[in-house]
């Protein structure tokens, strides 16, 4: 997610941002009540935004954020990014039980900034995790302040979230989940490991020379599969795929994907009937891609 370049938003936050609620002169009832009249110009309720901005904002994949941070898009008008914070929360004082420490990072396509007051016109909308319970109980959309949002805008979100089925973000635990291996090798050119003196792509080459099992996982990615008693762990010393130490924690498989060009691996994707981790993997023209999957064990893939 972008933000607008030689804007400085640690400096908003800080003087419109963290406890601020309402712009300087405004009250609260008068806020709802000049937000009120653009919900009902428009025939959209507080309850049907505050819903349509929470289900947007549940299908961010956590999981995914940890394999490949960045904005994530739960439709083609909308890229999603998230910030916590992790020293601590805010409680709303509006709504009881309510807290937040995560911002919202939204950018839609043909809209520009939705925040009220103290942001870049063509920067992400910056909304609080609190602020969709303060809008379906209460109407507020906050004031003239960094985290408050025009109506208008949250409308619009709420018409995008209308139009396309979101589907909400839930980790579940399945068998046997392929997972990446920290083998990413960006061609068959033979890279010497100084300190050890291998082939760091020796790996692959073992895996190739043991396949059991050949897949056109797509049109532009072929999958090989070995057996897992190739003792390709790494080293904690040498840097390298080998240890002269014995795993005691053997593989079920190794696998390796070679992209013929720049394509990603599905989330749905299966690879001998074995589903892959959560994340999806994008691999470059030419790359290959060292993956394994474990015996008996609960990987989460949601």
């Amino acid at each position: 997610m972008s933000c607008e370049k030689g804007f400085n938003y640690t400096e908003a936050y800080q003087q419109h941002g963290n406890g601020k609620y309402l712009g300087e002169g405004e009250i609260f009832e008068g806020v709802v009540a000049q937000d009120a009249k653009v919900l009902e110009e428009h025939g959209v309720t507080k309850e049907e935004v505050g819903q349509s901005l929470r289900a947007l904002f549940s299908t961010f994949n956590e999981f995914l954020r940890l394999r490949a941070p960045g904005a994530q898009h739960p439709c083609p008008n909308i890229e999603l990014g998230s910030h916590t914070y992790e020293l601590g929360s805010e409680s709303c004082p509006y709504v009881r039980g309510v807290d937040s420490n995560r911002d919202w990072i939204v950018g839609v396509e043909g809209l520009s900034n939705g925040n009220k007051a103290y942001h870049p016109e063509h920067g992400p909308t910056f909304v609080s995790d609190m602020l969709p319970d303060m809008i379906e109980q209460l109407g507020f959309f906050e004031g003239s302040v960094f985290y408050g949002i025009k109506p208008e805008w949250a409308i619009a979100v709420h018409r995008i979230v209308q139009q396309n089925e979101l589907t909400p973000y839930i980790s579940r635990h399945e068998q046997r989940a392929w997972d990446e291996y920290k083998g990413y090798f960006k061609s068959w050119e033979g890279v010497i490991d100084e300190r050890t003196g291998r082939d760091m792509l020796e790996a692959p080459k073992q895996v190739i020379a043991n396949t059991v099992h050949q897949e056109q996982l797509t049109p532009d990615i072929k999958a090989y599969v070995a057996h897992g008693d190739l003792n390709l762990r790494p080293s904690p010393f040498a840097g390298s795929y080998y240890s002269r130490v014995p795993s005691k924690r053997q593989n079920e498989y190794w696998g390796l994907l070679i992209a013929d060009r720049e394509s990603v691996v599905p989330s749905d994707a299966r690879l001998m009937g074995i589903p892959f981790d959560a994340y999806i993997n994008t691999l470059s023209e030419g790359e290959i891609l060292l993956i394994r999957v474990l015996p008996d064990f609960d990987k989460l893939v949601g």
